[in-house]
Protein backbone atom coordinates (compact mmCIF):
# COMPACT_ATOMS: atom_id res chain seq x y z
CA UNK A 1 0.00 0.00 0.00
CA UNK A 2 0.98 3.42 -1.27
CA UNK A 3 0.12 6.44 0.49
CA UNK A 4 2.04 9.94 -0.94
CA UNK A 5 1.27 13.16 1.04
CA UNK A 6 2.12 16.36 -0.18
CA UNK A 7 2.02 18.78 3.43
CA UNK A 8 2.59 21.64 1.97
CA UNK A 9 -1.14 21.52 0.14
CA UNK A 10 -3.27 24.41 1.00
CA UNK A 11 -6.85 24.36 1.58
CA UNK A 12 -9.50 25.20 -1.17
CA UNK A 13 -11.81 27.73 -0.58
CA UNK A 14 -13.89 26.92 -4.03
CA UNK A 15 -15.28 24.04 -2.50
CA UNK A 16 -18.66 23.58 -3.28
CA UNK A 17 -19.72 22.92 0.30
CA UNK A 18 -16.82 23.56 2.94
CA UNK A 19 -18.14 20.29 4.26
CA UNK A 20 -18.05 18.22 0.75
CA UNK A 21 -14.98 15.97 0.15
CA UNK A 22 -14.44 14.26 -2.91
CA UNK A 23 -11.76 11.24 -3.67
CA UNK A 24 -11.07 11.04 -7.59
CA UNK A 25 -10.53 7.13 -8.39
CA UNK A 26 -9.09 6.54 -11.77
CA UNK A 27 -6.01 5.07 -13.26
CA UNK A 28 -6.01 4.92 -17.25
CA UNK A 29 -5.03 8.25 -19.43
CA UNK A 30 -8.64 8.78 -19.76
CA UNK A 31 -9.29 8.86 -16.03
CA UNK A 32 -6.33 11.40 -16.43
CA UNK A 33 -7.93 13.76 -18.50
CA UNK A 34 -10.97 14.00 -16.93
CA UNK A 35 -8.88 14.97 -13.68
CA UNK A 36 -7.04 17.86 -14.94
CA UNK A 37 -10.07 19.32 -16.39
CA UNK A 38 -12.08 19.08 -12.99
CA UNK A 39 -8.88 20.47 -11.26
CA UNK A 40 -9.01 23.09 -13.70
CA UNK A 41 -12.43 24.15 -13.41
CA UNK A 42 -10.99 24.15 -9.60
CA UNK A 43 -13.38 21.51 -8.27
CA UNK A 44 -11.97 20.37 -5.35
CA UNK A 45 -10.06 16.89 -4.58
CA UNK A 46 -9.45 16.00 -1.44
CA UNK A 47 -7.71 12.75 -2.22
CA UNK A 48 -6.53 10.74 -5.64
CA UNK A 49 -6.68 6.85 -5.58
CA UNK A 50 -5.25 4.98 -8.37
CA UNK A 51 -3.93 1.72 -8.90
CA UNK A 52 0.03 1.08 -7.76
CA UNK A 53 2.84 1.82 -10.07
CA UNK A 54 3.18 -1.17 -12.48
CA UNK A 55 6.25 -2.35 -14.69
CA UNK A 56 5.45 -1.69 -18.78
CA UNK A 57 7.25 -1.81 -21.66
CA UNK A 58 10.04 -4.32 -22.86
CA UNK A 59 12.63 -2.95 -20.31
CA UNK A 60 9.96 -3.27 -17.14
CA UNK A 61 10.74 -0.23 -15.88
CA UNK A 62 8.05 1.32 -13.10
CA UNK A 63 6.12 4.15 -14.31
CA UNK A 64 3.24 5.78 -12.23
CA UNK A 65 -0.31 5.72 -13.53
CA UNK A 66 -1.31 8.77 -15.57
CA UNK A 67 -4.20 9.83 -12.93
CA UNK A 68 -0.60 10.24 -10.50
CA UNK A 69 1.15 12.27 -12.86
CA UNK A 70 -1.35 14.36 -12.93
CA UNK A 71 -1.98 14.11 -9.07
CA UNK A 72 1.30 14.92 -8.38
CA UNK A 73 1.36 17.83 -10.62
CA UNK A 74 -1.41 19.33 -8.94
CA UNK A 75 -0.11 18.69 -5.57
CA UNK A 76 -2.98 16.32 -4.54
CA UNK A 77 -2.96 13.55 -1.97
CA UNK A 78 -2.23 10.06 -3.63
CA UNK A 79 -3.68 6.85 -2.24
CA UNK A 80 -2.78 3.75 -4.56
CA UNK A 81 -3.37 0.81 -2.27
CA UNK A 82 -2.60 -3.11 -3.51
CA UNK A 83 -5.87 -3.97 -2.36
CA UNK A 84 -8.94 -2.77 -0.43
CA UNK A 85 -8.08 -4.72 2.43
CA UNK A 86 -9.29 -3.85 6.06
CA UNK A 87 -6.28 -1.30 6.26
CA UNK A 88 -7.47 0.34 2.79
CA UNK A 89 -11.39 0.51 4.04
CA UNK A 90 -10.55 2.25 7.28
CA UNK A 91 -8.23 4.62 6.16
CA UNK A 92 -10.74 5.83 3.80
CA UNK A 93 -13.38 5.74 5.79
CA UNK A 94 -11.91 7.86 8.77
CA UNK A 95 -11.32 10.52 5.88
CA UNK A 96 -15.19 10.94 6.02
CA UNK A 97 -14.75 11.80 1.96
CA UNK A 98 -18.67 12.88 0.97
CA UNK A 99 -18.22 11.56 -3.28
CA UNK A 100 -16.37 9.04 -4.50
CA UNK A 101 -15.58 10.03 -8.45
CA UNK A 102 -14.75 7.19 -10.08
CA UNK A 103 -13.60 7.14 -13.98
CA UNK A 104 -11.72 4.22 -15.53
CA UNK A 105 -10.00 3.15 -12.06
CA UNK A 106 -9.18 -0.51 -13.98
CA UNK A 107 -10.81 -2.66 -10.80
CA UNK A 108 -14.29 -3.42 -9.65
CA UNK A 109 -14.46 -1.09 -6.54
CA UNK A 110 -16.57 -3.91 -3.68
CA UNK A 111 -19.73 -2.84 -2.03
CA UNK A 112 -17.65 -2.08 1.02
CA UNK A 113 -15.81 0.68 -0.72
CA UNK A 114 -18.66 2.18 -2.94
CA UNK A 115 -20.70 2.09 0.50
CA UNK A 116 -18.18 4.79 2.33
CA UNK A 117 -18.84 8.09 1.13
CA UNK A 118 -21.84 9.52 2.75
CA UNK A 119 -23.44 10.46 -0.84
CA UNK A 120 -22.44 7.39 -2.50
CA UNK A 121 -20.15 6.54 -5.76
CA UNK A 122 -20.23 7.96 -9.12
CA UNK A 123 -19.05 6.46 -12.07
CA UNK A 124 -18.31 7.98 -15.06
CA UNK A 125 -18.44 5.83 -18.22
CA UNK A 126 -17.70 5.67 -22.01
CA UNK A 127 -20.78 5.01 -23.72
CA UNK A 128 -24.26 4.88 -23.73
CA UNK A 129 -25.31 2.32 -20.98
CA UNK A 130 -26.44 -0.20 -21.03
CA UNK A 131 -24.35 -0.65 -24.34
CA UNK A 132 -20.71 -1.63 -23.94
CA UNK A 133 -20.61 -2.30 -20.20
CA UNK A 134 -16.73 -3.14 -19.23
CA UNK A 135 -13.11 -2.41 -19.90
CA UNK A 136 -12.90 -1.19 -23.67
CA UNK A 137 -16.33 0.42 -24.63
CA UNK A 138 -14.01 3.20 -26.63
CA UNK A 139 -12.37 0.70 -28.25
CA UNK A 140 -15.12 -1.54 -28.83
CA UNK A 141 -17.18 1.31 -30.64
CA UNK A 142 -14.09 1.70 -33.53
CA UNK A 143 -13.91 -1.84 -33.84
CA UNK A 144 -18.04 -2.08 -34.63
CA UNK A 145 -17.11 0.95 -36.86
CA UNK A 146 -20.11 2.75 -35.08
CA UNK A 147 -20.80 6.64 -36.00
CA UNK A 148 -22.05 7.44 -32.28
CA UNK A 149 -21.43 6.47 -28.50
CA UNK A 150 -21.54 8.37 -25.67
CA UNK A 151 -20.97 8.98 -22.18
CA UNK A 152 -23.23 8.12 -18.84
CA UNK A 153 -22.71 9.20 -15.27
CA UNK A 154 -24.34 6.53 -13.16
CA UNK A 155 -24.62 5.76 -9.25
CA UNK A 156 -22.33 3.02 -8.79
CA UNK A 157 -23.83 -0.33 -7.21
CA UNK A 158 -21.96 -4.13 -6.54
CA UNK A 159 -22.49 -5.28 -10.56
CA UNK A 160 -20.10 -3.56 -13.21
CA UNK A 161 -21.54 -0.51 -14.92
CA UNK A 162 -25.15 -1.59 -13.94
CA UNK A 163 -25.99 1.42 -11.24
CA UNK A 164 -29.13 3.95 -11.68
CA UNK A 165 -27.98 6.25 -14.58
CA UNK A 166 -27.22 10.04 -13.23
CA UNK A 167 -27.46 11.54 -17.29
CA UNK A 168 -25.92 11.05 -20.69
CA UNK A 169 -24.40 12.54 -23.42
CA UNK A 170 -24.22 11.27 -27.06
CA UNK A 171 -21.27 12.00 -28.98
CA UNK A 172 -20.40 11.41 -32.76
CA UNK A 173 -17.55 9.54 -34.00
CA UNK A 174 -15.53 10.84 -37.20
CA UNK A 175 -14.91 7.86 -39.57
CA UNK A 176 -11.17 8.70 -39.57
CA UNK A 177 -11.32 9.16 -35.43
CA UNK A 178 -8.76 7.15 -33.91
CA UNK A 179 -8.50 5.96 -30.46
CA UNK A 180 -6.47 8.58 -28.78
CA UNK A 181 -8.96 11.53 -30.43
CA UNK A 182 -11.67 10.17 -29.36
CA UNK A 183 -10.85 9.23 -25.82
CA UNK A 184 -9.67 12.95 -25.87
CA UNK A 185 -13.31 13.85 -26.88
CA UNK A 186 -15.05 11.71 -24.71
CA UNK A 187 -13.17 12.71 -21.48
CA UNK A 188 -13.30 16.35 -22.42
CA UNK A 189 -16.79 15.95 -22.76
CA UNK A 190 -17.21 13.68 -19.34
CA UNK A 191 -15.51 16.24 -16.66
CA UNK A 192 -18.09 18.94 -18.41
CA UNK A 193 -21.08 16.58 -17.23
CA UNK A 194 -19.29 16.02 -13.81
CA UNK A 195 -18.83 19.41 -13.54
CA UNK A 196 -22.28 20.13 -14.58
CA UNK A 197 -24.07 17.49 -12.40
CA UNK A 198 -21.61 17.72 -8.89
CA UNK A 199 -23.72 20.35 -6.89
CA UNK A 200 -27.28 18.70 -7.90
CA UNK A 201 -25.20 15.36 -6.43
CA UNK A 202 -24.24 17.48 -3.58
CA UNK A 203 -27.48 19.09 -2.75
CA UNK A 204 -29.41 15.44 -3.11
CA UNK A 205 -31.20 16.75 -6.12
CA UNK A 206 -30.05 14.34 -9.10
CA UNK A 207 -33.15 11.94 -10.54
CA UNK A 208 -31.71 8.67 -11.19
CA UNK A 209 -33.06 5.98 -13.64
CA UNK A 210 -32.75 2.46 -13.98
CA UNK A 211 -30.90 1.13 -16.61
CA UNK A 212 -32.54 -1.14 -19.38
CA UNK A 213 -30.20 -4.26 -17.82
CA UNK A 214 -32.23 -6.74 -21.04
CA UNK A 215 -30.66 -4.36 -23.40
CA UNK A 216 -26.97 -4.40 -22.11
CA UNK A 217 -24.12 -5.62 -24.33
CA UNK A 218 -20.30 -6.19 -22.92
CA UNK A 219 -17.00 -5.61 -23.73
CA UNK A 220 -13.44 -7.64 -23.39
CA UNK A 221 -10.37 -6.67 -22.22
CA UNK A 222 -8.06 -6.02 -24.78
CA UNK A 223 -5.16 -8.08 -25.13
CA UNK A 224 -1.80 -7.72 -27.36
CA UNK A 225 -2.77 -10.52 -29.04
CA UNK A 226 -5.92 -8.80 -30.52
CA UNK A 227 -3.37 -6.73 -32.79
CA UNK A 228 -3.21 -9.36 -35.05
CA UNK A 229 -4.50 -8.90 -38.39
CA UNK A 230 -7.08 -11.69 -40.26
CA UNK A 231 -6.84 -10.54 -43.86
CA UNK A 232 -10.00 -12.69 -44.09
CA UNK A 233 -11.67 -9.81 -42.40
CA UNK A 234 -12.96 -6.68 -44.73
CA UNK A 235 -10.87 -3.78 -45.29
CA UNK A 236 -13.28 -1.55 -43.28
CA UNK A 237 -13.08 -3.77 -40.64
CA UNK A 238 -9.50 -3.83 -40.20
CA UNK A 239 -9.10 -0.26 -40.61
CA UNK A 240 -11.63 -0.14 -38.10
CA UNK A 241 -9.30 -2.08 -35.60
CA UNK A 242 -6.34 0.17 -36.98
CA UNK A 243 -8.51 2.48 -35.33
CA UNK A 244 -9.55 1.15 -32.31
CA UNK A 245 -5.68 -0.40 -31.74
CA UNK A 246 -3.69 2.73 -32.51
CA UNK A 247 -2.46 3.70 -29.42
CA UNK A 248 -2.65 -0.73 -28.54
CA UNK A 249 -1.77 -2.79 -29.15
CA UNK A 250 -1.47 -1.88 -32.61
CA UNK A 251 -1.91 -4.00 -35.42
CA UNK A 252 0.39 -6.12 -37.12
CA UNK A 253 1.12 -9.15 -39.38
CA UNK A 254 4.12 -11.76 -40.08
CA UNK A 255 6.50 -11.48 -42.29
CA UNK A 256 9.57 -14.35 -42.35
CA UNK A 257 8.33 -15.04 -38.96
CA UNK A 258 8.87 -11.55 -38.12
CA UNK A 259 5.82 -8.62 -37.02
CA UNK A 260 5.38 -5.58 -39.19
CA UNK A 261 3.58 -2.92 -36.95
CA UNK A 262 0.93 -0.88 -39.88
CA UNK A 263 1.38 2.17 -37.78
CA UNK A 264 -0.42 4.28 -40.39
CA UNK A 265 -3.00 2.83 -42.92
CA UNK A 266 -5.76 3.66 -45.86
CA UNK A 267 -8.33 1.41 -47.15
CA UNK A 268 -10.98 1.03 -50.31
CA UNK A 269 -14.15 -1.34 -50.31
CA UNK A 270 -13.16 -1.81 -54.36
CA UNK A 271 -11.48 -4.95 -55.20
CA UNK A 272 -9.20 -4.85 -58.41
CA UNK A 273 -10.42 -6.18 -61.53
CA UNK A 274 -8.19 -9.38 -60.26
CA UNK A 275 -9.36 -10.07 -56.58
CA UNK A 276 -6.02 -11.86 -55.07
CA UNK A 277 -6.15 -14.16 -51.89
CA UNK A 278 -6.29 -12.43 -48.64
CA UNK A 279 -3.37 -11.21 -47.53
CA UNK A 280 -1.23 -10.99 -50.82
CA UNK A 281 1.03 -7.57 -51.02
CA UNK A 282 0.93 -6.06 -54.63
CA UNK A 283 1.13 -2.71 -56.63
CA UNK A 284 -2.43 -1.50 -58.10
CA UNK A 285 -2.45 -0.11 -61.26
CA UNK A 286 -1.73 3.30 -59.63
CA UNK A 287 1.62 1.89 -58.26
CA UNK A 288 0.01 1.93 -54.94
CA UNK A 289 1.38 -0.73 -52.62
CA UNK A 290 -2.25 -2.46 -51.63
CA UNK A 291 -3.01 -5.67 -49.43
CA UNK A 292 -5.68 -7.80 -50.52
CA UNK A 293 -8.97 -8.78 -48.07
CA UNK A 294 -11.45 -10.78 -47.84
CA UNK A 295 -13.44 -7.52 -49.45
CA UNK A 296 -10.99 -4.76 -50.20
CA UNK A 297 -7.73 -3.56 -50.54
CA UNK A 298 -5.79 -2.27 -47.57
CA UNK A 299 -2.91 0.61 -48.52
CA UNK A 300 -0.19 0.63 -45.69
CA UNK A 301 1.38 4.20 -45.74
CA UNK A 302 3.47 3.62 -42.72
CA UNK A 303 4.90 0.08 -41.23
CA UNK A 304 7.61 -0.54 -38.13
CA UNK A 305 9.49 -3.56 -39.03
CA UNK A 306 10.49 -5.81 -35.60
CA UNK A 307 13.61 -4.29 -34.42
CA UNK A 308 13.33 -1.33 -36.73
CA UNK A 309 11.81 2.29 -36.92
CA UNK A 310 8.77 3.53 -38.30
CA UNK A 311 9.27 4.06 -42.07
CA UNK A 312 7.41 4.80 -45.01
CA UNK A 313 6.29 1.75 -46.93
CA UNK A 314 8.61 3.04 -49.68
CA UNK A 315 11.45 2.94 -47.27
CA UNK A 316 10.64 -0.10 -46.05
CA UNK A 317 10.39 -1.40 -50.09
CA UNK A 318 13.30 -0.38 -51.26
CA UNK A 319 15.32 -3.11 -48.82
CA UNK A 320 12.64 -5.58 -49.29
CA UNK A 321 11.78 -5.58 -52.75
CA UNK A 322 10.40 -9.21 -52.05
CA UNK A 323 7.73 -8.36 -49.89
CA UNK A 324 5.77 -7.26 -53.48
CA UNK A 325 4.05 -10.75 -53.80
CA UNK A 326 4.34 -12.12 -50.60
CA UNK A 327 0.79 -13.52 -48.83
CA UNK A 328 1.05 -12.68 -45.42
CA UNK A 329 -0.29 -15.19 -43.05
CA UNK A 330 -1.02 -15.80 -39.54
CA UNK A 331 1.70 -16.89 -37.55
Amino acid sequence: MILLMNNNQASNNNSPSNKTSIFFFGTSNFAAIILEKIIAEKLPISLVVSQPDRPQGRKKNIKPTPVKIVAEKNKLKIFQPENFDQTAIDYLTNLKPTIFLVAAYGLILPESILAIPSLGSFNIHGSLLPTLRGASPIQTALLKGLKSTGITLIKMDQQLDHGPIVCQKKITINKSEVYEELEQKMAEKSAQLILEKIQLIISRKIKLKAQAHSQATFTSIIRKQDGQINWNHSAEEIYNRWRAFHRWPKIFSFWNNKRIIFEKISFSTSNEASPKKPGTVFKTKNNQTAIQTKSGLIFPIEVKPEGKNIMSIESFLNGNQNFIGTVLLEK
